[in-house]
């Protein structure tokens, strides 16, 4: 082409729209350390304190909360730069997407959350994610959703991520368009969501020449919502629901989607703790660098789902499953979902 066209090689690409690219014989590494490096030095925020999570547990934000309002200029300059930094952070992707309700008149205690996700990112700016190759790799999704979380309108926020073999590929935390009635109504709404997303990421690989021969696994933690996909007639559960939230039913029928049930923490494919407490994996996330921090809160990848390490290495918590019984067993594999691996955000 350089024939036939002025142009320069520029060789093995590096920096891409503010996002890092690293290219070895073991795999492409992308980040936006540097992005996210730059945006904390806007925000005057490179020396502060870092925070061990995104967002405070069981954080409830209004529109009316009473607190003194905040410059909508700023507030929409910060949480629009975060929203990009979400292209290589799935661990932000939920904390990002709550304070984005409030970017036509934020207050106080909206920036307060805004800093404690900017606090986080200062200790995990070299975060990424990291690609390798892999035979055969098998679409599989997991999706969830809670009920009426929001104070304002009473929707609900679901999420979806989608990992391609052991890599996670796509990721997404929103709030539905409508008012749920039931959790499996929230949780339906979800899973029709993710199978969306599913079919396009089939169409993708099959135009890349990597077709899915077999349904894709799609995971979800309500069993009445997978009974009501396999349910073609449509009880006084479900006769209200807008049609295309019955998208799914095609898709099951047709073989390209297969939902499965699995309970507990969906976020966290497994989650190991070594001898010296340190949090080796949570929910595919590799932190290298977190031993030794016995009381540190990790935030999950679909939403409030947050870990707990006790002193004597016992789980507390791990999304809101409490597991008190684990303690004393450093060592103990508590979570493996089938054929799912650790996805690879690691800190480089």
């Amino acid at each position: 082409m350089m024939k036939d066209y002025e142009m320069t090689d520029l060789g093995t690409m590096r920096y891409f729209l503010g996002i890092q690219v690293q290219q070895s014989d073991e795999g492409i590494f992308i980040s936006q350390g540097k992005y996210a490096e730059n945006l904390l030095k806007k925000f005057n925020m490179l020396k502060s304190k870092p925070m061990d999570t995104p967002m405070a547990i069981n954080l409830k934000l209004t529109s009316n909360d009473g607190a003194p309002k905040f410059d909508a200029s700023t507030y929409k300059s910060v949480v629009g730069s975060l929203i990009y930094l979400t292209n290589t952070r799935p661990d932000i992707v939920h904390a990002v997407s709550v304070v984005s309700r409030f970017m036509s008149d934020p207050s106080n205690h909206h920036f307060a959350a805004v800093k404690r996700i900017l606090k986080y990112i200062q200790g995990t700016k070299g975060y990424g994610i990291r690609y390798t190759q892999e035979k055969k790799a098998q679409l599989v999704g997991y999706t969830d959703s809670d009920w009426a979380g929001a104070i304002d309108d009473r929707k609900s926020t679901f999420g979806h991520v989608f990992f391609l073999g052991s890599k996670v590929i796509s990721w997404s935390s929103k709030k539905q368009s409508t008012v749920a009635l039931s959790t499996t109504e929230a949780e339906y709404i979800s899973a029709t969501s993710a199978a969306c997303e599913a079919v396009w990421i089939r169409r993708i690989l099959a135009y890349l020449r990597q077709e899915q021969n077999t349904p894709t696994k799609l995971y979800c933690d309500n069993m009445s919502t997978i009974a009501m996909t396999k349910n073609p007639v449509f009880h006084s559960r479900s006769n209200h629901l807008e049609l295309r939230h019955h998208f799914i039913i095609k898709l099951v029928e047709d073989g390209e989607i297969e939902l499965k049930f699995c309970g507990g923490l969906l976020g966290a494919h497994w989650l190991r703790i070594r001898r010296n407490s340190e949090v080796k994996r949570v929910g595919g996330w590799s932190n290298p660098r977190m031993g030794d921090h016995p009381g540190k809160l990790l935030r999950g990848l679909l939403g409030a789902h947050w870990l707990r390490i006790r002193r004597n290495s016992e789980v507390k918590r791990v999304g809101g499953w409490s597991n008190p019984r684990m303690g004393d067993h450093p060592g103990k594999l508590l979570r493996e979902l089938p054929e799912t691996k650790p996805c690879g955000l690691v800190r480089m």
